[in-house]
């Protein structure tokens, strides 16, 4: 059985200027505008294994922006656009500061 393909998509709210982001083979979801407009995240497993990534509302600029040895879904911005939630498998939620490469910090766990 084939899965289903799913890609990213932007539109105004007036429902003009549909635009695809993605087209490809992978499954691309949950995207979520950073709070200046000019990033889109979203979790995706084009790299073997879910992890989030963003990419420019012109369809540019795709970039890996975790690299968790679990499954990294549902990417959130906080409201500054400094750091970034997700869900990871078997743990609670954690963020980490986008500014800096992944490879440079240790996400932290988000806890209440």
């Amino acid at each position: 059985m084939l899965s289903k393909q799913e890609d990213l998509f932007i539109i105004r709210k007036d429902g003009t200027g549909l635009r695809q982001l993605t087209d490809d083979n992978y499954k691309d979801r949950t995207p979520r505008w950073s709070p200046d407009g000019r990033r889109i995240a979203f979790y995706s497993d084009r790299s073997g294994m879910w992890q989030a990534w963003t990419i420019n509302p012109d369809g540019s600029g795709l970039q890996q922006i975790t690299y968790s040895p679990t499954l990294v879904t549902a990417p959130i911005w906080s409201p500054d656009g400094n750091y970034i939630y997700y869900r990871n498998a078997g743990g609670p939620p954690s963020f980490f500061d986008i500014r800096q490469p992944w490879t440079e910090q240790s996400p932290r766990h988000y806890l209440r």
